[in-house]
Order: C-alpha cells, then sequence, then structure tokens
C-alpha cells in the first residue's frame, strides 16, 4: 500500500489533534485550542514540512520543462511565449497547491582535478 498514490501531511489545526484519539476517548478531551502558524502553508519557507515523499523534481532546461506543463496541463502567464522563468513560477505554484515540494534538477559541471 505504500506505494499507492502520496502520502498527504496535513498541519494540525488544533493542539488536541497532538493528542492520540485513545487518550482524548480515556480523558475525555473535548477542547479545542487553535494553532496559528506564522505562514500558511505553501508560503516561501514551508516546503520543509514535506516529507521527501512529496518532493517533486522537475527538468531545469525548457522543452522538457514545457513537455511537463502540457502533459500536467499547468497554466503558465504569457505575452507571446511562456518563457522558462514563468514556467518554473507556475510549475511551483501548482505543486505547492498540491503538496509537492518542487525541486529544479540544476545538473552542475564536473571540473577534472589535474
Amino acid at each position: 500500500m505504500c506505494t499507492e498514490g502520496r502520502a498527504q501531511w496535513e498541519r494540525p489545526t488544533t493542539l488536541e489533534e497532538l493528542i492520540p484519539y485513545d487518550v482524548r476517548q480515556r480523558f475525555n478531551i473535548k477542547t479545542s485550542t487553535a494553532i496559528e502558524f506564522p505562514l500558511k502553508r505553501g508560503a516561501l519557507g514551508t516546503e520543509v514540512e514535506l516529507s521527501l515523499f512529496n518532493e517533486l523534481i522537475i527538468p531545469d532546461d525548457y522543452t522538457h520543462l514545457k513537455e511537463f506543463i502540457d502533459t500536467h496541463k499547468i497554466k503558465v502567464e504569457k505575452i507571446t511565449k511562456e518563457s522558462l522563468a514563468n514556467c518554473r513560477k507556475a510549475v511551483k505554484k501548482w505543486g505547492a497547491e498540491r503538496g509537492y515540494r518542487v525541486v529544479m534538477n540544476h545538473s552542475v559541471p564536473l571540473v577534472e582535478q589535474s
């Protein structure tokens, strides 16, 4: 079952959600204390809340990135033609809305040692 779909983790909305269900039942805990987070989920800096299982590595070159966008029917802001920057921005937004951590697949050139 681990390979079916992806694990989705949601932020708890109350402190009581952090207490196991059986413990809440045993002690008859009925309160609901809201948790307030400084940043909304999906905001810059909240990517670390997602497990590596939810990591989506996307291509860095325009051709492959455009194929990814077309395959997933992602809307990209354009004037005449989508720019690479707008494509990246659209994919990151699309991924954040679906609970993915979007990572660009940058290739780093190897330097030969002499």
